[in-house]
């Protein structure tokens, strides 16, 4: 076991770096602490993404670290109950355990089908980014009323189309120019969710899964539009009046809460 440790020490660090900075933004909420702690915090994990791991080193999954590391960094900020904190912190560990082995693991994967939970795993993490930052759009809109709407409206369809970029780069070799007329269809989608979801009476957290919602399988039906095969409407009907069905039955249970 502690031979173990010790091949992974840079996953080890970036856990005991995570918990102690989300810990620290926690428990000290003064603006000062929160710049310094969260520019070291980042500092210190671009180092450990970027330190070779060998020389024939050719995945990176430095994009990922940071995002999922802000996302954790925003969803700590923002949250009221101590013990959801909590679990965060705990979860940003797991996260960036993660993420810092599978960098050590690609070095040795060489079979496609041994990356496939890797790459779902990934995925999920870009999910959850997705969400923190949708989350994080309606929160500052309630926190900052007096920036203008029109902002919030074209950063969340430009980030949720950047989100979706990166999904799609994990199944497929996808150029932008491919995608370019897709992704401006999603930001178009996600800027119309949003204006909708901001005059509805939901708190910012499930305005921001609502959101969520719908853009993933959005990104899926176009993830899947990619492949060669396409889109198999007669597998993806189930799945799609699921879906609606599950979407109308929570807005409705939602609004009593």
């Amino acid at each position: 076991m502690f031979y173990f440790f010790v091949k992974n020490w840079r996953a080890v660090l970036a856990v005991l770096i995570s918990v102690a900075s989300l810990t620290l933004i926690s428990a000290f909420p003064k603006v000062w602490i929160f710049v310094l702690v969260n520019s070291i915090w980042l500092g210190l994990l671009v180092i450990l993404s970027i330190f070779p791991l060998s020389k024939n080193k050719t995945n990176s999954l430095l994009p990922l670290v940071i995002v999922t590391a802000l996302s954790f960094m925003v969803l700590t900020s923002i949250v009221e109950w101590p013990a959801l904190a909590l679990v965060l912190r705990l979860l940003s560990g797991l996260a960036m355990w993660f993420l810092f082995f599978e960098q050590r693991l690609n070095q040795r994967l060489t079979l496609a089908h041994a990356r496939k939970p890797l790459r779902r795993i990934n995925m999920i993490l870009w999910v959850f980014s997705g969400y923190t930052f949708l989350t994080a759009i309606f929160a500052f809109r309630l926190f900052f009323p007096f920036i203008p709407f029109w902002l919030f409206l074209i950063l969340s369809g430009t980030g949720m189309s950047a989100v979706s970029l990166m999904i799609w780069r994990l199944y497929y070799d996808l150029k932008l120019k491919q995608s370019a007329i897709w992704l401006l269809f999603i930001s178009m989608v996600i800027i119309e969710l949003v204006w909708v979801m901001n005059v509805l009476p939901f708190g910012y957290f499930v305005s921001g899964f609502l959101v969520t919602w719908i853009w993933y399988i959005l990104q899926i039906l176009l993830r899947f539009h990619f492949s060669i095969r396409g889109i198999d409407w007669k597998k993806q009907m189930s799945f799609l009046i699921l879906n609606g069905c599950l979407f109308f039955v929570c807005m409705f249970f939602i609004r009593w809460i």
